[in-house]
């Protein structure tokens, strides 16, 4: 009777065992806030178990942003970062109860803007003192982690390129897609990333593609990086450097619906329309490795037939109001919108901190949208089956696959266009 027992409790061990899942972590530092999410990998499948955000970016301490009444300190971050940790350990209640395989901190157009600024070496201390933080961090939380190794922690600047193809990987997996056949158009705070795969026979795009390695098969994918064209940094850009785009718009002095039609005429000088092709004007990128200067136009050439998942911004857009929503709120100044903010559908659900731009994000996404021929947009949800869709999942799964050859990814925000190893 008692050899049956130790045969029977090996036997629950083994199948416990065979059956344990890893747990990931993935930090998104964007520009507009810090998220955590918490994956639980069971033979190469992922399920987000746990995500948390914070209205804080990693970035914002180098960018000198507010921090409610003060510029953000280095110990703003810290706070943030310890914050989504706490809460990852006492809210995540029987999920990620096994091994602790690794916790990534990936950047994005935030931090690619505050490289710019401050330079790369403050940039890499601050990531590298962030490493050392998180580790020490979870170890002191207890056992769960002591698992954790030192080099599983890591934090970096993801390139624009791969994170367009990490949210097309989301988007594909999310949706059981066998093929990396849907594209993807996202609408960031300081970036806007296009990835689609290119066709066997387009040797412009297969020229700028990069290959991906995805369920056994390489797909050659163009993806890239448009900083300066998100919400907040167009904003900025186009109503502070270049007021003639959409002058009328920005400072309120609304005449007529002939403003309207010059602010959108404007706009679609950012991006033209040449046939089946877009030129976009990259404002934040650097032109070559060797001239240093900043703006570029990159041509675009999405295959017929196409579709693609509006992810980011572009998932808050009900496209088929974008016209009553601006002729609803563009008359009004930001006083009057925050006033009645209530009576106003097209800013009811708006952070405070956006209303003032909320009149240009509308006409800015219409534009932008139909600027580029071929871009037929056939989803936003911003859930896929119970999962918010995002970047993240397809980091985690290119990183446990290795889907990428990262030295041959260009990082076209630093001077060099080279990234770090």
């Amino acid at each position: 009777m008692q050899i049956l027992s130790i045969i029977f409790a090996f036997f629950v061990t083994f199948l416990s065992t065979a059956q344990a899942s890893d747990c990931v972590i993935v930090f998104d530092a964007g520009s507009s806030g810090t998220r955590l999410y918490a994956f639980e990998e069971t033979e190469g499948a992922f399920k987000n178990v746990f995500d948390e955000e914070k209205d804080i970016g990693v970035s914002w301490a180098l960018e000198r942003k507010q921090c409610g009444d003060h510029v953000c300190t280095y110990e703003d971050i810290e706070n943030v970062v310890e914050q989504l940790l706490m809460s990852f350990h006492y809210k995540k209640t029987g999920s990620c109860s096994s091994e602790l395989k690794s916790v990534s901190l990936y950047a994005t157009g935030g931090m690619r803007l505050a490289e710019q600024k401050v330079g790369v070496k403050k940039v890499e201390k601050t990531f590298k003192d962030l490493e050392s933080f998180i580790y020490k961090k979870l170890i002191n939380m207890g056992e769960d982690y002591f698992n954790l190794s030192r080099p599983g922690v890591s934090a970096r600047i993801i390139s624009g390129s791969e994170e367009g193809i990490y949210t097309l990987l989301s988007i594909n997996e999310l949706h059981q897609n066998k093929t990396l056949k849907q594209g993807t158009i996202e609408m960031g705070g300081s970036s806007v990333q296009l990835a689609y795969l290119c066709t066997e026979f387009d040797e412009d795009c297969l020229d700028q593609s990069t290959p991906v390695n995805y369920k056994g098969q390489t797909y050659n994918i163009f993806s890239y990086s448009f900083l300066g064209l998100g919400r907040n940094e167009a904003f900025r850009i186009l109503s502070t450097e270049k007021k003639n785009v959409c002058e009328h718009i920005f400072n309120k002095k609304w005449r007529d619906s002939y403003d309207l039609k010059q602010c959108q005429k404007n706009i679609k000088k950012v991006i033209r329309e040449r046939g089946d092709r877009a030129v976009i004007k990259d404002f934040l990128n650097f032109r070559s490795v060797k001239a240093h200067s900043q703006g570029r136009r990159q041509s675009i050439e999405i295959p017929v037939g196409s579709s693609f998942h509006a992810v980011g911004g572009f998932g808050y857009v009900d496209f088929e109001k974008i016209d009553a929503n601006i002729a609803e709120i563009c008359p009004f100044s930001e006083d009057e919108l925050l006033a009645n903010q209530k009576k106003y559908s097209a800013v009811k659900y708006t952070p405070e901190y956006l209303v003032k731009s909320e009149c240009f994000a509308n006409i800015y996404y219409k534009s932008f949208i139909e600027g580029i021929p071929n871009l037929n947009i056939e989803s936003n949800a911003r859930k896929i089956g119970g999962t918010k869709v995002s970047w993240v999942l397809g980091a985690a799964l290119c990183d446990a696959t290795k889907c990428l050859d990262k030295s041959k990814l260009l990082c076209r925000w630093r001077v060099g266009w080279q990234c770090q190893k």
